[in-house]
């Protein structure tokens, strides 16, 4: 049910950046297609935990929005911020955060980069360019 659950959370963020976000690229972009990034943290796409919920989510709204997305694995912090960068620098649209030893670095990142939108996990930051999704 839990998984389930992120799935839906991960394709109704996607859908409000895609369709309903004023300030988005993807609204300012014309035709060009919206191209996603994918941080997920130790134990990849196939941990049946976490990362996999996240990664399911986010390969359903590819498919039923017709995106790109790029993955990025990573183990450690250090890696991770590699990969935070790596992604500013590749003109993604959005960057999706699923470890959330990364998310103390989001709003810094964030900042400093205004033009790309941020979906993180369990944690909150606040930035117009920031979608928090919080589990209680």
């Amino acid at each position: 049910m839990f998984r389930k659950i992120v799935c839906v959370l991960v394709l109704i963020s996607l859908a409000l950046v895609l369709f309903v976000c004023p300030n988005c690229r993807s609204c300012r972009r014309g035709d060009e297609e919206f191209s996603v990034a994918l941080i997920l943290g130790p134990g990849g796409k196939d941990d049946k935990s976490y990362n996999a919920m996240v990664w399911n989510g986010a390969n359903r709204a590819a498919q039923e929005f017709g995106l790109i997305i790029d993955e990025f694995m990573v183990m450690n912090e250090k890696e991770g911020l590699d990969a935070l960068y790596k992604c500013v620098k590749g003109d993604y649209d959005m960057v999706i955060v699923a470890p959330r030893f990364l998310n103390q670095y989001i709003g810094a990142v964030a900042g400093d980069n205004t033009g790309i939108d941020f979906l993180i996990f369990d944690s909150e930051v606040r930035a117009e360019n920031v979608f928090s999704c919080i589990f209680d």
